[in-house]
């Protein structure tokens, strides 16, 4: 591609973000945005006017900037809210386990509410119901609960909201939790029982097509959500809620027309065009199928991860992961060299080849935290981490480092799209194996929460190393780029042991 057209694509994604980012910033005009400190770190959303107080406990493996979009429709309309990061997650001091999430919200409600005030809480964050069972807030809502112990008069107030494809135990969580609430043995769905003057109105929506994370920026949850506040405290809306904001949805454009803009970006830094080559590259496999070498290697640490589990590395879920691809990486690069290692016989590396990927992996990141970590911390995830998660971010790199050079080396060498294909195939056939050997176990259920989520990823950071290989033919590029990249990213979602 000609250097014009790089630069047509680069500006054209450059015009489209700042609009989307413009967008998104502009959902918050006339909401005042107060930051707290401390073990539990918590930001207001104040309206002017506002009618009442709501709290948002997030759930696990999330943080407060993942209900920035619910707690925006709400502050949009008139409620002031309160969002803040449970133990061991987000910016919290503490780690998982300090404090019961029923407990931090005590303080927090301590600490920030007044009178009128009412809780809610996601997954985890459902054990807002337990706090609420004290009859301090005047509503409770509960989405994709996972507390059902509740009765006829506490909580205050009771909306239970869950997705129609959510994990079925939360569906019945649910269910069970209506049953308590009302005495009656089969409660309907989308009807309110009892009355909000003496707190004891109940009710149950199961919204279709909703699992346990889309059921947080469904429009509907929102409008189920703003209605129950609204007859909780006699408000009368005329003409309807306003608009929400939208910022989950101009966060991914965001992050859209960055991922776009940075293929030319690279193609600008990699001196492709101007026709430079690089070392490191990748040997032809020959006959060698690297594909048998990196499946054998995927089903040695998933035998290792469900006959002997893993030490923890003190982040919760993502020392499963690092330390899985560790082992898987370790074994294949033993492999790879008792194979190849008569190829490197002879070969001169210049400090260059090493020093330079290193350089301009250090642009690369920068450029990803600041066009998508910025944006994603303001609309819907915490991605610019402080010093505690930087270094976990550091370690994990380090673990995720041999399996990404083993990836490189045995696919990149393959001529043409098949080194894609067979990359992103692999990939899935190691994570599919160490779902296997988690569920085997019996230790891991909550991995196929996150699975709609790592799976794309792992792919989409093949793409990203086909393509930067392609330009560079050096392998440190994307070994590093990858082991950053997916570092950072699970750092700063799992929570802190």
């Amino acid at each position: 591609m000609k250097v014009s057209q790089l630069v047509v694509i680069f500006a054209a994604c450059a015009l489209a973000y700042l609009f989307s980012l413009a967008q998104l910033y502009g959902a918050y005009s006339g909401i005042g945005l107060i930051s707290h400190g401390g073990s539990s770190p918590a930001l207001e959303l104040v309206p002017a006017g506002y009618n009442a107080t709501i709290i948002i406990a997030h759930g696990y493996c999330a943080d407060k900037e993942m209900m920035l979009p619910m707690g925006l429709a709400l502050a949009r309309n008139g409620y002031r809210v309160i969002l803040y990061d449970s133990a061991g997650h987000g910016a919290s001091s503490m780690l998982l386990g300090d404090e019961p999430t029923n407990v931090t919200m005590d303080r927090v409600a301590d600490a920030y509410a007044v009178d009128n005030f009412s809780v809610a809480g996601h997954s985890m964050g459902s054990l807002a119901i337990s706090y609420a069972m004290g009859g301090k807030p005047d509503a409770c809502i509960g989405i994709s609960p996972i507390d059902g112990a509740v009765n006829g008069t506490l909580p205050k107030n009771l909306l239970l909201l869950a997705g129609g494809a959510d994990i079925e135990s939360v569906k019945t969580t649910a269910v069970n939790a209506m049953k308590n609430g009302t005495g009656i043995n089969n409660p309907e769905t989308g009807y309110t029982y009892g009355g909000f003057s003496d707190g004891t109105a109940r009710k149950l929506v199961i919204l279709d097509g909703d699992n346990h994370i889309t059921v947080l920026y469904d429009r509907r949850v929102y409008d189920s959500m703003l209605g129950w506040l609204d007859a909780t405290y006699s408000i009368e809306r005329s003409g309807g809620p306003s608009s929400y904001g939208n910022t989950a949805l101009w966060f991914l454009l965001c992050a859209l027309f960055a991922i776009i803009a940075f293929f030319p970006f690279t193609a600008f830094l990699s001196g492709e065009l101007m026709g430079t080559t690089h070392e490191f590259r990748a040997p032809d496999p020959g006959l060698l199928k690297p594909a048998l070498l990196v499946a054998g290697a995927a089903i040695a640490a998933a035998a290792i991860t469900y006959f002997t589990g893993f030490p923890s590395i003190g982040i919760q879920l993502g020392n499963t992961v690092s330390i899985y691809l560790f082992v898987m990486g370790i074994i294949g690069l033993g492999s790879y060299w008792l194979i190849f290692r008569d190829s490197f016989k002879g070969q001169k590396f210049s400090s260059r080849a090493v020093l330079r990927p290193l350089a301009l992996e250090l642009v690369f990141l920068l450029y990803f935290l600041l066009f998508i970590g910025i944006p994603a911390t303001a609309s819907i995830y915490g991605l610019l981490p402080g010093m505690k998660r930087a270094i976990f971010i550091i370690l994990m790199g380090a673990m995720l480092f041999p399996y990404n050079l083993l990836s490189e080396l045995s696919f990149r060498g393959i001529p043409g799209y098949k080194s894609l294909l067979e990359g992103a195939s692999l990939r899935i056939v190691a994570i599919a194996l160490l779902m296997a050997s988690i569920l085997l176990s019996g230790t891991g259920g909550f991995f196929m929460v996150i699975l709609p989520v790592l799976l794309p990823l792992f792919v989409f950071l093949e793409v990203l190393s086909y393509y930067t290989y392609r330009l560079s033919g050096n392998v440190l590029i994307g070994a590093i780029l990858n082991s950053l990249l997916a570092a950072w990213l699970m750092a700063s979602a799992f929570p802190l042991v």
